[in-house]
This record gives structure tokens, C-alpha cells and sequence, in this order.
């Protein structure tokens, strides 16, 4: 019999998986319902929430294949098949968003412009009660939890739900004699669409470029470092991203008189605090320095002026 612990555990990958299957079926309903309808605002609306799904996915395939332990041929693991994942999604989302782009675009540009059916309304209007009610559960679930995985995902339905009542808009005002708004509400989740897609693409490019932790976070490593016993100094301090977590490099400053067991025992108390302090910190390399007392420079030589 489970314990409630393991209850709690698995409550954020149920809350996941829920929200991917709704998400799968509103993407179903809205490419379907913009296509017979003929509403591109709906079309473009399913088209976002079935990348959503794909989001998903693969963020859960590259974190599956991230966990696999190291081997001779990766000594460092596989942390960076997220990043991989990331990167071709991003490829993908992007791509859509400038082929919705450019569909609409066409459709402003070659009138007459048809009215969508009444079926496009309602699977909009659908649309958006549902990714309410997901943004809802998911931020409620998230702060009871302590997830942030859980309150982005909510905070991204959020965002969904104002796509969802943009293709509502559209097709509602078509009806009602603007039919130039249903392929400029498109046009608007287009744009969202590709934002999504640069925003992937940015995250992929900036853990291979090795990007650092923003200064707010390597300020507070650094402090943990100096309230060390045995710390004399923080010589340097690097970050980098790796799998969604970070890889933390420090030469630190120690006696110089102290023993290499000594100095030994100094660098394993930083890691263990970074890795016991710090959540994000994956693993910590810590390189050790003697710390060399500072003598004061010499006063130049005096040499008198020679006399006129």
C-alpha cells in the first residue's frame, strides 16, 4: 500500500498527464471545428493547443532520457537531451507559427472573406472554459505543493485561455458582420505561436552556450560559499545550465597552512551546503587555493632631483 508521501509525489505527474490529455482533446475539436467551420482563428487555436501537447512530450521524453545514468561514452550524463528536445521543438513551433502567419495573411489579402459556422464559436467557447479550469487546478495544486512546474504550467493555461477567447472573438464578430476579425484573430495567435517557438529555441541555445545563472543566483551561491568554516575567500565562481539545473564551479581561498585533508574537508563542507541550500544545484566542483597573505607595495625608492 502506497504511503501518502508517494501520494503527493505523483500528484504533479497526474496533474501533467491530465492537463496533455485535455489539451489533445481540445486540440481534436478546434482543428476539426476550423476546418468544417471554416474559421482560420479556431484552426490556429487547435493548431497551438496540439503543439502544447507536442511541448509536453517532449519535455517528458527528454527528461526520460536525461535520468539515464552516465556511461563510457556520455561520463557526464545525458542532462542535456532536454536541451536537444527543446531545440527541435522550438524548430517545429516556429515553423507552424510562420506558416499560420503566412495562411492568414493570405486569406486578409484575397477577399471575399467567408463566415465561419456556429460550430466554430462553441468549440472556442469550450476552449476556453476548459483551459480556465486547468489554469485554475494547476495554480491551486501548485502553491498547495510548493511546484513551480506546476503553477508555470497553470499560469501558461492562463495565457491559453486568452488565445482561446481571441478565436472566440473572431469567430463571434465574423457573424456578426466584421469578417476581417476571425483571420486577424488568427493572425494574433500566430504571433503567439512564434513567440513560443523563439522562446524554446532561446532556452535550447543559451544551455549550450553554457549560459550562467542570472546574477541574483550566483550572488546568493557565493554568499552561502563565504559563510563556510574554513573560507577564507571566493577567488571564482562559475555557473552554467545543465538539464534545467545548475552546474556550479568554485576556487576557493583556505589557509595556507592547512593540510591537504584539511583543506579537503573545507571543499566537501561547500558542496554540501550548495547541494543541501541550493535545489537548482546539480553538482559543485570545488578547487582549492592557498590564500596568500597581501603585502603592502613597496614606496618607490627615494632619488633627490639633480640641482639646476
Amino acid at each position: 500500500m502506497g504511503t501518502g508521501d508517494d501520494h503527493a509525489a505523483a500528484l504533479p505527474f497526474r496533474a501533467a498527464a491530465a492537463g496533455m490529455g485535455v489539451n489533445a482533446g481540445l486540440a481534436a475539436v478546434k482543428v476539426a471545428a476550423g476546418l468544417l467551420a471554416g474559421s482560420s482563428a479556431v484552426l490556429a487555436d487547435g493548431i497551438d493547443s496540439a503543439l502544447d501537447v507536442l511541448v509536453g512530450l517532449a519535455a517528458a521524453v527528454g527528461i526520460a532520457v536525461a535520468a539515464r545514468p552516465p556511461d563510457p561514452e556520455h561520463p557526464y550524463g545525458h542532462r542535456r537531451a532536454e536541451a536537444v528536445a527543446t531545440a527541435l521543438l522550438g524548430l517545429l513551433v516556429l515553423g507552424a507559427g510562420l506558416a499560420l502567419l503566412h495562411g492568414t495573411y493570405r486569406q486578409l489579402t484575397a477577399p471575399p472573406l467567408g463566415v465561419p459556422g456556429t460550430v466554430a464559436a462553441v468549440a472556442a467557447g469550450l476552449s476556453l472554459v476548459a483551459k480556465l479550469a486547468l489554469a485554475r487546478h494547476h495554480l491551486v495544486l501548485g502553491h498547495s505543493l510548493g511546484s513551480p512546474a506546476l503553477v508555470a504550467a497553470g499560469l501558461n493555461y492562463r495565457a491559453d485561455a486568452l488565445v482561446s477567447g481571441g478565436a472566440l472573438a473572431g469567430a463571434v464578430g465574423a457573424r456578426v458582420g466584421l469578417p476581417w476579425l476571425d483571420p486577424l484573430a488568427a493572425s494574433g495567435i500566430s504571433l503567439v505561436v512564434l513567440r513560443t517557438g523563439w522562446t524554446l529555441g532561446r532556452q535550447a541555445v543559451d544551455e549550450f552556450m553554457d549560459r550562467s545563472a542570472d546574477p541574483r543566483t550566483v550572488g546568493r551561491l557565493r554568499r552561502l560559499i563565504e559563510t563556510v568554516s574554513g573560507v577564507e575567500a571566493v577567488h571564482e565562481l562559475r555557473t552554467r545550465a545543465s538539464g534545467g539545473r545548475l552546474l556550479v564551479d568554485v576556487k576557493i581561498g583556505v589557509r595556507p597552512d592547512l593540510t591537504v585533508e584539511a583543506g579537503h574537508a573545507v571543499a566537501s563542507s561547500v558542496k554540501d551546503e550548495l547541494l543541501a541550500r541550493v535545489p537548482e544545484a546539480l553538482d559543485v566542483m570545488v578547487h582549492v587555493n592557498p590564500q596568500l597573505r597581501e603585502t603592502p607595495p613597496r614606496a618607490p625608492a627615494y632619488r633627490p632631483e639633480p640641482e639646476p
